[in-house]
């Protein structure tokens, strides 16, 4: 049985900033970091026992194997039901995500949690399962990898892209706030250094334009392809965000440095 899947999920840049500033919001980053942990210790017990097994082959070493097989199943999916638990009400609280976009993925997200809990189900009725038992229910499991992946990467960058797209708008607005208050004032500013100021501030700001442009682009092309290829085309949206983010981070610094310097006048 596979239990690499998850740490596709769970390494993924940005997952924890996006629960920042709503209340439930932290209540549900704080379940899934909660199941995360308990997935934690159920599968070092899992591997512990099936290291025990293959090392003294008994019954009873066969037993505990069997155990702590079924409850890393049942942990596996509780903590991946958690994870898109949280994503699907990220997405539901994001503004400008394209309509027929967040619709598409809402009702893709609520197919899978469905698919969590009915397998979590199957996986309790197995009252008293065999390693065949075992092995069939976590392949059922392990070949709908790919299509969570996908899922996940679709729904992240949907809500990052639509996080950064409001703060850059905001930022394009303030700029011409700060460029009416230096017209304004312009007998007592040094209009030279503050208009050179205000060019950076628009480049930076076309700058991350750019970032999240080139980052909706291989969102499309992670949408068109199986997930398979979702890790390296995620990868670079990934990239192309953080840029973006780092850019209308440093832009906010700056237009604060001018909006100072404006105000001391």
């Amino acid at each position: 049985m596979k239990k690499h899947l998850l740490l596709l999920f769970f390494l993924i840049s940005g997952f924890y900033f996006l629960f920042s500033g709503n209340c439930y919001a932290q209540r549900q980053l704080e379940d899934y970091s909660y199941q995360y942990e308990k997935y934690r210790v159920v599968r070092d017990q899992y591997v512990q026992a099936r290291n025990s097994y293959q090392k003294y082959k008994t019954l009873t070493s066969q037993t505990e194997l069997i155990k702590s097989g079924k409850d890393f199943l049942a942990s596996r999916n509780l903590v991946l039901k958690t994870y898109f638990l949280a994503i699907s009400f990220l997405l539901k609280q994001t503004p400008n995500i394209i309509p027929e976009n967040k619709n598409t993925l809402i009702l893709s997200l609520d197919r899978e949690n469905t698919w969590f809990a009915d397998y979590g189900e199957s996986v309790d009725e197995l009252t008293t399962p065999n390693f065949d038992d075992l092995l069939e229910i976590s392949q059922r499991f392990e070949q709908r990898e790919y299509d969570f992946k996908k899922l996940a990467y679709q729904t992240l960058a949907n809500i990052i892209i639509a996080k950064l797209r409001n703060l850059q708008a905001e930022s394009g607005a303030i700029n011409f706030l700060l460029e009416d208050k230096i017209r304004e004032n312009a007998s007592q500013l040094n209009q030279t250094t503050l208009n050179q100021w205000m060019e950076s501030v628009r480049n930076m700001n076309y700058s991350s334009q750019q970032n999240i442009r080139n980052a909706e682009d291989y969102l499309l092309k992670l949408n068109s392809q199986d997930g398979k290829n979702s890790n390296d085309i995620y990868q670079k949206i990934q990239e192309e965000l953080e840029k973006a983010r780092l850019e209308l981070l440093e832009t906010i610094k700056y237009q604060k440095e001018i909006l100072r310097e404006v105000s001391d006048e």
